[in-house]
C-alpha cells in the first residue's frame, strides 16, 4: 500500500492506494466550529441525522434505500466541532456511492417535517444522556480543565434541549454554508481509481469554496479548579463511573509526546491487560473489570489531557481510587523497569505493524494524522520516534508531566450516600 498526503489551500488530502481492492472507503472531515456556544452545540446534534434526512430529488427512505441497495455505508457524526463523514462500499459501485454522497452535501432538503422528526429524537436521546454516567463524569473532568468557550466542553443536557426545541430551518441551512468556507480535510482507501475518484468527487464539492480562516484557539491548559473531586449523582445506576486525569501540555508532533504516550501505554494501555492498572486494580485486587488510560482531547493547534476510565462498586470506589492513584504515584516516583521498557517497546510496535496490515485500519489512522496536519514525511517521523525512545528519556518525561497532585477525580453515580468517604479519599491522595 502507497500512502500519499497532498495539501492545498482549501484541503488536505490523503491517499492509501491498494492495487486491485475489491472495496473503497473514504472519510470527509470539516472543522465547523465557531464559538462552542450552546446554539452551536445544540445545531451539531441535529445536523448529524438532518444529512441523512433526503436530499432535493430523495426524501429520506429514498435516499437511505439507495444507500442500502447498494450494500454501502455513510455514516456521519460531529465532535468538538469536527464534521466527519465516512462513506465505504464495494469498488464496484463506489461511483454510484459517491454520487450519493454528492447529491448529500449539495441538496440537502432539511424539510420542516424532517426536522421536527430530528429535533424530537435529539431531545429524547438528550433525556436518555441523563443517565449515561461514563459520559457525566468524563464531561465534567473536561468542563473543570478548560473554559466553556473550549470545544471540548459540553453544555448542560437542560440547555441542550432548550436549544435545539428552538431550532429554526434558517439556522440548520446557515450551518450548511459553513462547508463551503472551511478547509476540507480527507482521507481515502483503494485502487488507484478508486482515490481518483474520491478525489475528483472532492474537488468538485470543493471548486467553489471560498475558505474563511477561524481565529486559532490558544494552546489548551488546564484552569484554576475550585476542587479535586467532582461528583454528579445518579441514583439510577448501579456502578459509579470515573474519569480521572489532568491537562497535559502536550500534542502529537511535540518532542515529549511519544516518551509520555509509552508511559502512558505502561501505566493504563488501552484494551488488553497489559497495562499496571489493569494486571494491579483489576486482576490482582479484583476491583474493577476494566481500567484504561490514554492522552487524548488535542488538535493541530490544543494540548490535550490525560484521561484514565474506569467503574467501581459503590462498596468499592473509596479502595479503587485510592489503588489507582497509588500506582500512579508509584510510576511518577520509581519510573517504568528495563523489563515493561522491553515489553511495551514490542507491544507497541505490534500495534502499529497490525495498524499497516489492514486498508480499512490503515486509512483510519492516516485521516487521524492528515487531521492533525502531518504529511507522510511525518508520520514516518512520529512512528520512528518510537523506535529510539530510551528508558531513561521516558522516566524523565513521566518525572516532568505526570505529577499526580495535579488529579482531578470526576465521579457520576450512586455517589450521594458516601460523599463524605469520596471527599476523605482524595484529600488524603
Amino acid at each position: 500500500m502507497n500512502t500519499h498526503i497532498t495539501s492545498t489551500a482549501n484541503i488536505s488530502s490523503a491517499a492509501v492506494v491498494q492495487a486491485h481492492s475489491p472495496i473503497a472507503k473514504g472519510f470527509i472531515s470539516i472543522d465547523l466550529h465557531h464559538d462552542n456556544s450552546v446554539a452551536d452545540q445544540a445545531l451539531f446534534e441535529c445536523y448529524e441525522d438532518l444529512l441523512l434526512s433526503g436530499t432535493a430529488t430523495k426524501t429520506r427512505a429514498e435516499f437511505l434505500h439507495a444507500v442500502n441497495t447498494l450494500g454501502g455505508n455513510i455514516s456521519v457524526s460531529v465532535r468538538a466541532g469536527v464534521l466527519t463523514i465516512e462513506v465505504a462500499s464495494l469498488a464496484t459501485v463506489w461511483t454510484k456511492m459517491l454520487i450519493l454522497v454528492q447529491e448529500m452535501l449539495t441538496e440537502p432538503a432539511c424539510t420542516q417535517s424532517e426536522l421536527q422528526r430530528v429535533k424530537t429524537l435529539v431531545i429524547n436521546e438528550l433525556h436518555d444522556a441523563k443517565e449515561d454516567a461514563k459520559t457525566i463524569a468524563h464531561h465534567n473532568l473536561v468542563t473543570s480543565l478548560y473554559p466553556a468557550s473550549d470545544r471540548r466542553c459540553v453544555a448542560s443536557i437542560a440547555d441542550l434541549q432548550a436549544s435545539v426545541s428552538r431550532i429554526k430551518r434558517a439556522e440548520v441551512l446557515k450551518l450548511h454554508q459553513r462547508l463551503q468556507q472551511r478547509r476540507w480535510t480527507v482521507s481515502v482507501v483503494g485502487s488507484a481509481a478508486a482515490c481518483t475518484q474520491f478525489s475528483t468527487t472532492v474537488l468538485r464539492l470543493t471548486a467553489t469554496n471560498a475558505v474563511k480562516l477561524e481565529q486559532q484557539p490558544q494552546v489548551g491548559t488546564e484552569t484554576k479548579r475550585a476542587q479535586p473531586l467532582l461528583l454528579e449523582h445518579i441514583p439510577s445506576r448501579q456502578n459509579i463511573e470515573l474519569s480521572i486525569g489532568c491537562a497535559l501540555p502536550l500534542k502529537p508532533g511535540d518532542a515529549d509526546y511519544p516518551a509520555v504516550v509509552f508511559a502512558i501505554a505502561v501505566l493504563a494501555k488501552m484494551g488488553g491487560f497489559a497495562g499496571r492498572l489493569m494486571s494491579i486494580v483489576r486482576e490482582k485486587e479484583g476491583l474493577t473489570y476494566g481500567i484504561y488510560g490514554q492522552l487524548t482531547g488535542y488538535n493541530q493547534t490544543t494540548n490535550g489531557y490525560l484521561r484514565i476510565m474506569t467503574f467501581f462498586s459503590p462498596d468499592q470506589v473509596e479502595q479503587g481510587i485510592t489503588s489507582t492513584c497509588r500506582e500512579i504515584k508509584k510510576l511518577c516516583a520509581t519510573g517504568i523497569t528495563a523489563k515493561e521498557f522491553q515489553s511495551f517497546t514490542n507491544i507497541l510496535e505490534t500495534s502499529r505493524v497490525l495498524q499497516n496490515d489492514s486498508p480499512m485500519t490503515k486509512v483510519a489512522v492516516v485521516h487521524q494524522f492528515n487531521l492533525l496536519g502531518f504529511s507522510v514525511e511525518d508520520i514516518e517521523a512520529y512512528h520512528e520516534s518510537f523506535k529510539i525512545l530510551t528508558r531513561a528519556r521516558v522516566n524523565k518525561a513521566i518525572a516532568t508531566y505526570l505529577a499526580p497532585m495535579k488529579l482531578i477525580v470526576s465521579a457520576a453515580g450512586p455517589v450521594q450516600p458516601i460523599t463524605k468517604q469520596l471527599q476523605a479519599v482524595v484529600k488524603s491522595m
